[in-house]
């Protein structure tokens, strides 16, 4: 019976420690937990900086648009651990797995508690990614808002569920995602066999002559 309990014990404790760490992505809750299924991206907690980034609320971007305008974005340093200072940046992100960019004509306004802290926004050069540079530190608790912002080439992405990323350690890795996701669909769903995918495919009816079918050769 014990070693049963230590197998099982063992079993569970690999479990978490593969499929549910803290911003792991591959983590997807299950009924009753007060996460709804989606992933449990929202704040870092990986030893460094607590930071979070939230959407004002989850969002359904329509593929055949030529650009959707976003959810207001809020970032919250909880704990900047003298990370998050003068000369930093924070960089949202569209995800990486679509091919879609930001509206780069388009003027986003910061404001938030912390707004002061953030000099003038801009957009990298592949439009993949808005820029905040930070000037000055920030203090635990601190509040960023970025509204307007807006997403362009929706044709380019595929049909499902992604986040946007945000970065403030100056590297190639999200720090954190959004806690409210961003979902792709198409007003026509299309059918059967019309190579969209099985993840907007409905079936199609056939219409089935009644009688005798006869045949000429």
């Amino acid at each position: 019976m014990q070693t049963r309990f230590v197998l099982i014990t063992g079993f569970f404790l690999a479990v978490n420690l593969a499929f549910g760490t803290e911003g792991d992505a591959r983590f997807y809750g299950g009924g009753g937990d007060g996460c709804d299924g989606m992933s449990t991206h929202a704040r870092s907690l990986d030893g460094g900086p607590q930071v979070s980034l939230w959407s004002t609320s989850a969002q359904t971007l329509v593929w055949t648009d030529a650009g959707d305008a976003l959810a207001a974005l809020s970032i919250s340093v909880w704990n900047p651990q003298s990370v998050i200072t003068n000369g930093g940046t924070f960089r949202i992100s569209v995800p990486s797995a679509w091919q879609c960019r930001f509206d780069t004509n388009i003027a986003v306004t910061v404001g938030g508690a912390a707004a002061a802290k953030i000099g003038s926004p801009s957009y990298t050069a592949d439009g993949r990614s808005l820029v905040l540079p930070i000037t000055a530190d920030f203090e635990a608790d601190d509040l960023v808002t970025v509204t307007g912002l807006k997403v362009v080439d929706l044709r380019l992405c595929r049909s499902g569920t992604q986040w946007l990323g945000l970065t403030f350690t100056n590297g190639d890795i999200v720090d954190a995602y959004d806690e409210y996701p961003l979902r792709t669909t198409v007003l026509w769903c299309g059918g059967s066999y019309d190579e969209w995918g099985i993840a907007t495919s409905e079936p199609q009816g056939f219409y089935v002559a009644g009688g005798t079918v006869i045949g000429v050769y």
